[in-house]
């Protein structure tokens, strides 16, 4: 049970990581996009 359990914190806990890393990675890109239309 206990395994089971951690398993599934194990799961959500990379599942945000990885969510959180694409918002960090698409937060970067649009603020690159958005500089380097604003400088031309």
């Amino acid at each position: 049970m206990s395994i089971l359990n951690f398993w599934k914190a194990d799961g959500c806990s990379r599942l945000f990581h990885g969510l959180f890393r694409m918002h960090v990675i698409l937060s970067n890109g649009i603020y690159l996009v958005w500089r380097h239309c604003i400088e031309n």
